[in-house]
């Protein structure tokens, strides 16, 4: 496994089974007819396995190459909502003191792509 693994970093090829799993919809509440009210699980423990170390390579990789800005808060280790609010309470803060003008804008786009 670890060789095929590595042989696909190195060509920059994804096999094509990894590329096809099985996913079972589960039910977490609400309207049952609502696509949007279901967990998706994978079941391919190998593609699993091979996307958390494609993850853990590209986030080294963006780290060490300082590719993300600072204020990228989500999908990143040791971030959180809390860090990002407490960021942007001190930068409302730091310009009300100087005596200028904060802006806020708050989009939802969670459900902007769906249907």
């Amino acid at each position: 496994m670890s060789v095929l693994i590595s042989k696909s970093f190195e060509c920059g090829i994804v096999p094509d089974q990894l590329k096809i799993s099985r996913v079972c919809p589960i039910f977490k509440s609400d309207d049952e007819t609502d696509f949007t009210n279901y967990r998706k699980i994978v079941l391919s423990a190998f593609s699993k396995i091979f996307e958390k170390l494609v993850h853990t390579r590209l986030m080294t990789y963006l780290e060490k190459h300082s590719v993300l800005t600072e204020n990228q808060f989500g999908f990143r280790g040791n971030r959180d909502t809390c860090s990002a609010g407490a960021d942007m309470i001190d930068k409302v803060t730091e310009k009300l003191d100087a005596y200028n003008y904060s802006l806020g804008l708050f989009i939802d786009l969670s459900k902007a792509f769906l249907r």
